[in-house]
């Protein structure tokens, strides 16, 4: 099935009624849902006062910077709650125009209680050995962040240590009527009140492109607001075209196919992985059909079910540019061979926030034929729990007591009570008895996951965000491969490589609702001392919660941990996993 673009793409038009049109002829029960998240029942005059009201805080905001310290700020870096990090960076490293002003995302969990990152983050992506005194820092606050006072107390720490005052540094984003802006407003210089009084109550994270955490930094990098927001606005023939893509994915949901492979041009970058995030985390845990969502896997057909077999559950969307030849012709290669596909067409000068809204429109209605509650966050918070808990116990013992502590899980090769299978890998393992039952005890684990009447999800957690940028790049390249060779291509099993916190943790939440999830975590072991970096602090911190979380719901996991990161460790993980493939290759599954 092919969708072409028949109308004005992102250039334009009235938003319309769509989402009050639903809610009266579905009667669904979404009317909690509110419609403010696709942004389709508000009046252009009203977008133009909101976008002015957004450019006239930040000139307040900067005006008292200048009043303090003399000069603009020309360095910013913008901390965000896990939720809605990854979506601003989506946005910014795609709009070209944002690189006019140095502007660097953070998530709060990348941060280091002990309160060094700053100083870390600024010599780094800065280059200069002091910060300078055109350094500011925004907040996007959301309500339910419970530990955000102490991400205050974390900021003011790290600003006292580089000698700079807070007060006139820190921009926060978050409602008056909230208890933390409350808190708040009586310690720093200003505070944002980004959203009207009729859309306070639903969720900052759902109103991409139109919420104050994309609204507020593409401020700061002097971008024309009026117009990203007229991009936004989808004329009716645009509506209906996600409309069809939603009812789409439904019904081919419905018949076993919720495997969305999701194809986008390069040149988004991040957006890919904002779709993703975007669906599953709206959609994911729907009790109809979850769906899971596939974002950057090549297309091949060696790595299919024939469209015949009934293990074939995956469904394309290809996001194609009026100048993409490679993806028209993939896609077209798909359909002949039988395969459910769906063509986006976009013109050559479609702008992103058209095809952020257009995905918003997509999730509201898909969520609506599902019977999703859109109006609350399906995350359960567990993994943050167990974070809290774990960097408290660092604060108190500190990280090497705490780490020695810590048991990694069963001996090599044996299957524990908990379903853990704890595999070690080094140089010197390649030359001993243990490296065979070593392969034979992973591809136990893989053959035991693969009887189940559908292919499982392989997911691949990688924790190398502390070490080194170019042997990790390494590492990444290599799992890349090991999943083309051995999952897609012998297994034909859905494969996604999760490096990065926020892709690890949506692929938590989402197996919640799918548990069928072939999980394997790699790391690498050497221990981590108090004075390595931040990253890493919080790598070993997140790699233990995940092995808890996951124990604790009784799923069967393998850990595989390098001894050390080197090209030698590469070298044996290789190995390992080709040992894999061969035994997997020779027996019967």
């Amino acid at each position: 099935m092919e969708f072409s673009n028949h109308g004005r793409f992102g250039r334009g038009g009235e938003p319309t009624g769509l989402g009050l049109a639903l809610e009266c002829a579905g009667g669904r029960g979404l009317r909690s849902n509110g419609f403010w998240a696709v942004a389709l029942g508000v009046q252009p005059q009203r977008l133009r006062t909101w976008a002015d009201g957004v450019a006239s805080d930040i000139q307040q905001f900067v005006a008292r910077f200048r009043a303090t310290h003399g000069v603009v700020p020309s360095r910013w870096v913008w901390l965000a709650p896990r939720l809605i990090h990854l979506q601003q960076r989506a946005v910014f490293e795609t709009v070209a125009s944002s690189k006019r002003l140095r502007i660097h995302f953070v998530a709060f969990e990348d941060t280091d209680p002990g309160g060094t990152w700053l100083r870390e983050l600024c010599e780094r992506a800065f280059g200069v050995n002091r910060v300078r005194h055109d350094l500011a820092i925004g907040m996007s606050a959301l309500e339910s962040k419970q530990e955000l006072q102490a991400w205050f107390e974390n900021v003011e720490r790290s600003l006292h240590q580089l000698g700079l005052e807070s007060r006139a540094r820190l921009f926060v984003t978050a409602s008056r009527r909230s208890p933390i802006a409350r808190w708040a407003q009586e310690r720093y210089a200003f505070l944002a009140d980004p959203l009207p009084p009729t859309a306070r109550r639903f969720l900052d994270w759902q109103a991409i492109p139109l919420s104050p955490a994309i609204l507020y930094p593409l401020a700061v990098a002097r971008i024309d607001l009026g117009t990203w927001i007229e991009m936004a606005a989808l004329d009716e023939a645009d509506i209906q075209l996600a409309l069809r893509l939603s009812a789409f994915l439904h019904e081919q949901g419905l018949v076993g196919r919720n495997r969305i492979c999701w194809v986008i041009p390069r040149s988004w970058g991040l957006a890919g992985q904002w779709t993703k995030l975007a669906l599953e985390l709206s959609v994911g845990h729907s009790s109809v059909c979850p769906l899971r969502v596939l974002v950057g896997e090549p297309l091949q057909l060696a790595f299919y079910w024939s469209p015949k077999d009934p293990r074939q559950d995956r469904v394309f969307v290809v996001v194609q540019r009026a100048d993409d030849r490679t993806a028209a012709g993939k896609a077209m290669l798909l359909r002949r061979a039988g395969y459910p596909v769906a063509v986006l067409k976009l013109f050559r000068d479609t702008p992103l926030a058209a095809y952020l809204q257009f995905v918003h429109i997509v999730v509201f209605s898909l969520g609506y034929l599902r019977g999703a509650n859109l109006a609350c966050c399906p995350h359960s918070y567990e993994l943050e729990r167990l974070l809290l808990t774990y960097r408290r116990a660092v604060a108190r013992l500190g990280l090497d007591k705490w780490r020695s502590g810590r048991t990694v899980g069963p001996s090599l090769g044996q299957v524990g009570q908990q379903k853990e299978l704890c595999l070690r890998l080094g140089p010197s393992a390649l030359a001993s008895g243990e490296s065979e039952e070593t392969v034979d005890a992973y591809a136990r684990f893989v053959q035991a996951a693969y009887q189940s009447p559908s292919s499982p999800h392989v997911a691949l957690l990688w924790y190398g965000r502390g070490l080194s940028r170019d042997w990790n790049r390494r590492a990444r390249r290599l799992l890349e491969e090991v999943a083309d060779r051995l999952f897609r291509r012998q297994l034909r099993c859905a494969t996604e490589i999760c490096d990065e916190g926020m892709t690890r943790r949506a692929c938590l939440e989402v197996d919640r609702a799918h548990k069928d999830s072939l999980i394997t975590l790699i790391a690498v072991s050497p221990p981590v001392c108090s004075t390595a970096p931040p990253a890493a602090t919080e790598e070993l911190l997140e790699f233990h919660a995940t092995r808890e979380l996951l124990l604790r719901r009784g799923r069967s996991i393998a850990v595989v941990l390098l001894d050390e990161a080197s090209d030698q460790a590469l070298d044996c993980l290789d190995e390992f996993f080709s040992r894999v493939h061969a035994k997997i290759r020779r027996g019967t599954l």
